[in-house]
């Protein structure tokens, strides 16, 4: 159950129009810094002026005012047709039903770079699924990322953005949009930076 009121409105992206609005709303239902926020959004479709958005766009301006400084971070998403978003503050659980052996990435990317070069981690993978919606687990080695900043300059959109190898391609960037849940944790191996990377799939709407 959510800890704090269900905020009514459409999700907006980072960067976008209504997002400065959306942020005092949220600041308003809850003030207060989470150690664990939970974030569970409710949009009224897929697309927005004819493209997909992604997760992390929707979750990234809550999280910079509930989460910027989290332990872990739990966000979904999923259609309905009363928009909004709840928040709560709970630590997500580790899926069982990994739908691939799990991937360390040594060297996670800092900034997100369109043209960045390919992890070589993820040389030689095959693209997982087709179209399905995912979830994806993030677990850090360093206690000390701040895995609630989604913004270009954090760690976990640039991440994200290198995943086109595993989640196929679209314009040219990776299809993110599969992704309709994140969990992420830290603190695994302290002393390095690497980082550990699941996916799972969730059920088609």
């Amino acid at each position: 159950m959510p800890e704090y009121p269900f905020l009514e409105d459409e999700p907006p992206t980072f960067l976008s129009s209504g997002e400065k609005e959306w942020k005092e709303n949220v600041r308003a239902i809850c003030s207060q810094s989470l150690q664990h926020p939970c974030l569970r959004f409710v949009v009224s479709s897929w697309v927005r002026r004819y493209n997909y958005f992604d997760l992390d766009n929707i979750a990234g301006p809550v999280l910079n005012v509930v989460g910027m400084e989290s332990s872990t971070v739990w966000v979904s998403m999923e259609l309905g047709e009363t928009p909004g978003v709840a928040i709560s503050n709970h630590p997500p659980p580790i899926p069982s039903n990994l739908c691939q052996e799990p991937l360390y990435i040594r060297n996670p990317p800092i900034k997100s770079i369109s043209s960045a070069a390919l992890l070589p981690e993820l040389e030689g993978q095959n693209i997982i699924g087709d179209e399905e919606p995912l979830g994806l687990i993030l677990i850090f080695d360093s206690d000390e990322t701040r895995i609630g900043d989604f913004s270009f300059e954090g760690p976990i959109k640039p991440l994200i953005d290198s995943f086109g190898p595993l989640l196929g391609t679209y314009h040219q960037s990776a299809k993110d949009y599969r992704i309709h849940e994140i969990r992420i944790l830290k603190g695994h191996r302290i002393g390095e930076r690497g980082v550990r990377v699941g996916f799972w799939f969730l059920p088609s709407i």
